[in-house]
């Protein structure tokens, strides 16, 4: 399944690669959250609507997903699913897809931003040990502010008083 998660209204270019997209795969196409009147020129697509962990469970069960949104590529990455980020069409003119970029850019992928083609597989193993790292530096940091117990040494049933 193709998930479409624009936060902005897709834009012409971006649409028209979606539709090449769906018709060289054959995947079903279905969209989350907002359901822009242009996706009606895709043809047969599905809205989806939900809360955030519906949405979590549909990006984790989709094979490709193509959103102008940092958080859908950051949980594609994540879930290992296929994705492409395209910048997004803001009416204010303002460029909103730097963090994407960089991020991108880091995990030596930026081919996934505005793609010309959809023919180079995912770097996963770039994704996981990015991830990784970050990972590390964030225990270490709230290791080092909050001393040995950090709030990832909390468990479900672990008590915790409230004054």
């Amino acid at each position: 399944m193709i998930l479409l998660f624009f936060i902005d209204e897709i834009s012409d270019e971006a649409l028209e690669k979606v539709i090449s997209f769906q018709k060289d795969t054959g995947l079903p196409v279905y969209s989350f959250g907002y359901n822009y009147k242009k996706y009606a020129r895709i043809g047969d697509y599905t809205h989806i609507d939900g809360s955030p962990f519906d949405f979590l469970k549909v990006m984790n069960q989709c094979k490709v997903v193509m959103t102008d949104s940092f958080h859908a590529t950051v949980f594609s990455m994540i879930f290992h699913s296929e994705f492409y980020t395209f910048t997004r069409k803001y009416t204010h003119n303002q460029n909103q897809s730097t963090r994407i970029e960089s991020l991108l850019k880091r995990v030596e992928d930026i081919d996934r931003f505005n793609p010309v083609v959809f023919s180079h597989p995912p770097k996963y193993e770039k994704y996981d040990e990015y991830f990784e790292l970050q990972r590390k530096i964030t225990d270490e940091y709230l290791v080092d502010i909050l001393g040995e117990k950090s709030l990832y040494t909390f468990r479900q049933d672990d008590e915790i008083e409230f004054d």
